[in-house]
């Protein structure tokens, strides 16, 4: 079944990180039986004006869910590579531990510059919580290719900073990026 008729028939995405179980039902995403749904509430927006090679979003507390918002094309990234995240706490990064697509690493990518992607979503669930962090991204591309990527940081430590870098070159200017709390 397709995304579309997914839609069509409002079907839903659930994972049990536990339970290594994803099924598609009607309702809303769920991770872990919480819900990936709700108000999104703007907590910060970067959009990059000159070379950098990395953007931070500190302080992050208060919400069970977070939500990222990636808008750009592959003249944003002065390279191809992979989009980044990182989670850290007080100005620490974790680089290892990272469980994306069932492959360990030491980040989470969310999507290929290489493949023209014009915008992603990202649903990070535990971050602030001292227990493994859980995330689905989604990405969308300008030539029909889409992504789908899972995530479990398996380190029980709560996190209050997300981390997004390329995997080479910078981020150039027009790349912008927001963060949300997820309430409800």
């Amino acid at each position: 079944m397709t995304w579309q008729e997914a839609r069509r028939y409002n079907m839903a995405l659930t994972i049990n990180h536990q339970t290594n179980d994803i099924s598609a039902t009607s309702g809303s995403v769920t991770i872990d039986g919480a819900s990936a749904g709700g108000a999104w509430n703007l907590i910060s927006t970067t959009e990059v004006s000159t070379s950098t090679s990395s953007i931070e979003f500190t302080g992050l507390s208060g919400y069970t869910t977070y939500a990222l918002k990636v808008g750009y094309n592959t003249g944003f990234v002065s390279t191809a590579g992979d989009i980044q995240v990182l989670f850290g706490a007080s100005g620490t990064y974790a680089t290892t531990n990272y469980l994306d697509q069932g492959s360990s690493g030491s980040e989470w990518e969310l999507f290929d510059t290489g493949t023209n992607y014009g915008l992603a979503i990202a649903y990070i669930q535990g971050l602030n919580a001292a227990k493994e962090t859980l995330g689905i991204s989604l990405g969308v591309s300008f030539n029909g290719f889409n992504k789908i990527e899972a995530l479990v940081h398996t380190t029980a430590t709560a996190y209050d900073s997300i981390k997004l870098q390329p995997s080479t070159g910078t981020f150039e200017s027009g790349f912008k990026v927001s963060v949300y709390g997820v309430s409800g």
